[in-house]
């Protein structure tokens, strides 16, 4: 199993907690409507690489 594979299978989970998190903490009527988990997963996971593209000045790798 590569690297990439591993920090995937870590980042994947880590964005399920926090939607976990987010959908267990709402109470914003919002949330409700949002309910397709593979979509804010796939949002998460774009926010987390514009934000280390910010960052580091480049794109992230995995």
């Amino acid at each position: 199993m590569s690297l990439s594979v591993i920090d995937d299978s870590i980042k994947t989970k880590h964005c399920e907690k926090i939607y976990e998190n987010l959908v267990k903490n709402a109470n914003q009527p919002f949330l409700n409507i949002l309910n397709d988990k593979d979509q804010i997963i796939l949002q998460l996971k774009q926010q987390i690489d514009y934000i280390y593209a910010k960052r580091y000045g480049k794109k992230r790798i995995g």
